[in-house]
């Protein structure tokens, strides 16, 4: 409305109009609110619909889909890109969950053996597994009570009937995962022994067996040396074994194995152990961790040297949990074999860094010697062909993030010592270093290290490498900053600067028990970078306002 229609109108006239529009807001806004929410509800319905017709669509869409293809996404749902065959209670409730989302999958899903494929006695669903996965082949799980009267090696035995029961189905397990747990005799049953219990498991069909896993979990200063049982298997499938503080010395399917992973105390059983080796002709992977928990000795020389031609993949874990060392012990058991086709070689090492001699010296690990028993391996023919190298140390006592007592922060901060004469190894072409402490490396024989021999100088000159990675803390960076700036320098004096690609450093974030690492951050530094990253950390430096990655 215009100025001039208002001086028409008049005072009372405008006092009338204002009125009447205050009046009409009042009307107007209830049905402006019930419009809203009415508006709100339809929306919510229609995205409600929406969701229900892309359900429905996608529903009418997996009816549609072959019986075999449903069953190949159930497969891959429950099994995902799992590479083992080993039981997994999570695959079969993952199963089980899928058989009751409809009616059609239910009947797909218990159609479908290999998705039950993985039994475990002891859980409840055994039995359902058993029963759905027909004529398929499965993975087997039970753990066997091994009884033994108190101090004597356990010679005995007991299956429960309804283990008995899923050995009977042993023709067709692709893969056997046994533990063994003790079970002492009391007094007045020590003549009651039961030996069909051992038949039956010495009887068995299992020629379909592609992994067997053997876990002693009773008493692991035995190794069963009377239990003969595995000897009278017929397994000309068997690829993979795993044996944590046990080793079927007598199982005839030794000679087909590809894949080998070994726990063993040193001191039990190592030289029978040694002695099966010769029967590994076709083996490619070799994973060996020994345990030195206590003094113990082997022959100071064996008679001749043991060759495995086929091993390419070799893994070696050394855990001292001594003080003094047990070099000689090593040096024995590692001269005696050779693994001349080794490409790819992992050595980790750990122990306790402490005082070596007197209470008023500062905590310190050296594992020189450990390392160089391994490196002795044929009676120094070494590994010629080796082309990556992991080398990993780790203080086992030292703990992850800051330090709870003085004692943890000297433990941090103790030097970890390791001569490592690279020389050795003429085709490397790939370096990872790993600690967990303050890894102090060497190329070169130092006054510090409590090695027994002098390296020859040619041990010292590295081949021209390709890449090398630094997995470590800002912490403990110093040492090995020294070593691998050493080693760059002396490849590009040599002329060979061209080969070397990249140095990836990550820092790395270890566990409380100082075994196990989980990567945070990384960065890799290529050419002149890498060594400049190198030379601003090293230990003649004050490294306090560096960053461990830039």
């Amino acid at each position: 409305m215009s100025f001039d229609d208002l001086q028409t109108v008049g005072m009372d006239g405008c006092h009338n109009l204002v009125s009447r529009a205050r009046k009409a807001v009042q009307r107007l806004k209830p049905l402006s609110d019930t419009l809203r929410e009415l508006a709100s509800a339809i929306e919510a319905e229609s995205e409600a619909a929406c969701t229900n017709f892309k359900a429905v669509s996608n529903m009418c869409s997996l009816i549609f889909l072959p019986n075999e293809l449903l069953s190949r996404i159930f497969h891959f749902v429950v099994h995902g890109s799992r590479n083992d065959q080993l039981a997994n209670l999570g695959c079969t409730e993952a199963a089980l969950t899928l058989s009751h989302v409809s009616q059609y999958f239910r009947v797909t899903a218990t159609s479908c053996a290999s998705l039950w494929s993985s039994v475990i006695h002891s859980s409840s669903l055994g039995p359902l597994c058993l029963s759905r996965i027909k004529d398929a082949l499965f993975d087997m799980s039970m753990a066997v009570e091994v009884m033994g009267n108190p101090g004597e090696e356990p010679n005995e035995l007991v299956f429960t009937q309804s283990q008995i029961n899923y050995l009977s189905r042993s023709n067709q397990w692709r893969s056997f995962d046994i533990r063994f747990v003790s079970k002492f005799k009391q007094y007045g049953t020590l003549g009651l022994s039961k030996p069909k219990n051992r038949e039956a498991l010495r009887d068995i069909n299992v020629r379909s067996l592609e992994s067997l896993c053997i876990r002693n979990n009773a008493d692991q200063s035995f190794m069963f040396t009377k239990y003969d049982e595995f000897q009278h298997w017929d397994t000309p499938n068997l690829r993979h074994l795993t044996s944590v503080h046990f080793f079927p010395l007598h199982l005839p399917g030794l000679s087909t194995l590809t894949n080998l992973d070994v726990i063993l105390k040193v001191g039990f059983g190592l030289v029978d152990f040694r002695k099966q080796l010769s029967r590994l002709k076709s083996l490619e992977s070799f994973d060996l961790k020994l345990k030195i928990e206590r003094d113990s000795s082997l022959p100071d020389e064996f008679p001749e040297v043991l060759e495995l031609p086929s091993v390419r993949f070799l893994k070696i874990e050394v855990t001292r949990l001594l003080l003094r060392h047990t070099a000689p012990t090593l040096k024995s058991f590692f001269s005696s074999i050779s693994f001349p086709s080794v490409v790819d070689l992992r050595i980790k090492l750990g122990g306790i860094v402490g005082r070596q001699f007197h209470e008023d010296e500062d905590l310190c690990l050296d594992l020189s010697e450990d390392l160089g028993s391994i490196f002795h391996c044929g009676r120094d023919t070494g590994f010629p062909r080796v082309e990556d190298l992991w080398l990993e140390a780790n203080g086992l006592n030292i703990v992850s993030g800051v330090a709870r007592s003085v004692h943890d922060f000297k433990a941090q901060t103790g030097y970890i010592y390791l001569y490592a004469p690279l020389g050795s190894l003429p085709t490397l072409k790939h370096l990872t270093l790993g600690s967990n402490g303050s890894l102090a490396p060497s190329l070169q024989y130092s006054d510090t290290l409590l090695v027994s021999e002098y390296a020859p100088e040619d041990l010292h000159i590295v081949s021209s490498l390709e890449t090398i990675t630094v997995r470590t803390s800002m912490l403990a960076v110093a040492g090995m900053s020294d070593f691998v700036a050493e080693i760059l320098r002396m490849q590009k004096r040599r002329g060979d600067w061209e080969k070397f690609r990249e140095l990836v450093v990550v820092d790395n974030n270890y566990t409380n028990d100082a075994r196990t690492c989980n990567t945070t951050k990384s960065k890799a530094y290529a050419g002149d970078a890498a060594l400049h990253w190198c030379e601003r950390r090293d230990s003649k430096r004050n490294v306090s306002d560096v960053k461990f990655i830039d």
